[in-house]
């Protein structure tokens, strides 16, 4: 097993040798002389999609010196054993992590590369805190409520509520906002990358951003974004889009045309719980002229698609009315279906696009997409009666 981690480690030295590369300096009392560690490149899209893993071999105890190639502005996640931490990183840049507590080093702040931003490094440090505090709250009381100690549970619950009280979101938007660091560049165009895309704040954005930064990794990712977003108002022609759907059928925007389509990107949370009973209440009434597409998660339809009396998770019994023959499942988690994901923008559930029968796009938003449905189909009804 040793050969074979050297050989590992050789490998990786030779393949990165001549690439620009990113150093990560590790230290950890849970590393050992002959462990093997992996450092996973994450999509930018997509946050749990892993693009390709490199896998180094620590040389002496409580160290580590990793040398991986990598592209202008890199998601990462290092792992080491059961314990990992995502970072960002760019070219040339040199990452230190010291882990005092292996049980804690998805909450390490790094240092050096774009931790050296003092702007950046005071929020992701103070944000990191904020996450631990919570999940360990949360962690209490799942504890506490489980063996049946509901006073315990209820303490714990009210110490979560309240440390989610204080979180400082004026201080990320803050950060969002900043136009000098890749960072917070890549975090504005990602988590308002389906917010409201008929406002043009995007442009805004981009018109303050600094030229060195427009250049970079980051830059291109937020202008891509940028342009999908303009792609997605109302009148736009519609992306087109094939999918497989779970009966192994495939499915074109191009052969749906004639008809009104809905994209209902969809999973666990209260807003889909809220807004799915809307989604099959125009499905039942309108089916002759609409065509429903219902996405999510392999993972997610395989929970709700198992659900019985005898379950714990009474909150997914609502969502078994999207799971339906008559209309199309997507599974957005399997290698064919996971670009329309990216083309219109479903970075929350429920993301909801109506599309109109000649291609274009009517609206993309969230929930409330269903009301201007309602009256669209409506009307469309009206106007083409016999």
């Amino acid at each position: 097993m040793r050969k074979l981690s050297i050989l590992v480690f050789l490998f990786a030295t030779l393949r990165v040798s001549s690439q620009p590369v990113v150093t990560i300096n590790v230290e950890s009392t849970d590393i050992s002389a002959g462990d093997t560690l992996a450092l996973d490149h994450m999509s930018l899209f997509y946050y749990d999609k892993i693009v390709s893993t490199t896998y180094f071999v620590a040389n002496e105890d409580g160290k580590a010196t990793i040398c991986d190639a990598a592209d202008s502005f890199s998601r990462m996640r290092l792992n080491i054993g059961k314990n990992n931490l995502t970072l960002y990183a760019d070219a040339g840049q040199t990452i230190n992590i010291k882990v005092t507590n292996p049980a804690d080093m998805e909450y390490v702040t790094p240092t050096g590369g774009f931790y050296d931003d003092p702007n950046y490094y005071d929020y992701i440090s103070k944000h990191n805190t904020f996450i631990c505090n919570k999940n360990k709250a949360l962690d209490k009381f799942d504890h506490f409520a489980r063996i049946g100690l509901n006073d315990s549970a209820q303490h714990y619950f009210s110490i979560y509520n309240s440390i989610s009280s204080r979180e400082d979101s004026k201080r990320e938007l803050e950060f969002m906002k900043r136009t000098d660091n890749q960072v917070s560049v890549y975090m504005y165009a990602h988590e308002w990358g389906m917010d409201d895309v008929e406002k043009k704040n995007y442009e805004k954005q981009w018109k303050k951003m600094d030229e060195e930064i427009k250049a970079s990794g980051a830059g291109e990712y937020f202008k891509q974004t940028m342009e999908t977003r303009k792609g997605l108002r109302p009148k736009a022609k519609a992306s087109d889009f094939t999918v497989i759907d779970t009966r192994g059928n495939k499915v074109d925007l191009k052969s749906l045309k004639g008809r009104f389509v809905i994209l209902y990107y969809w999973g666990v949370c209260g807003y889909v719980l809220q807004s799915c009973s809307d989604l099959v209440d125009l499905h039942e009434k309108y089916g002759d002229i609409l065509t429903t597409i219902a996405l999510t998660e392999e993972s997610t339809f395989n929970s709700v698609s198992n659900y019985n009396e005898h379950n714990t998770e009474p909150v997914l019994l609502p969502l078994k009315g999207l799971i339906r023959n008559d209309w199309t499942n997507v599974l957005t988690s399997r290698q064919d279906n996971e670009q329309i994901k990216e083309d219109y923008l479903m970075m929350a559930t429920p993301c909801v696009v109506l599309i109109s029968p000649k291609g274009r796009i009517i609206k993309h938003g969230y929930a409330n997409v269903l009301r201007v449905a309602k009256n669209r189909l409506k009307l469309y009804t009206f106007l083409h009666r016999k």
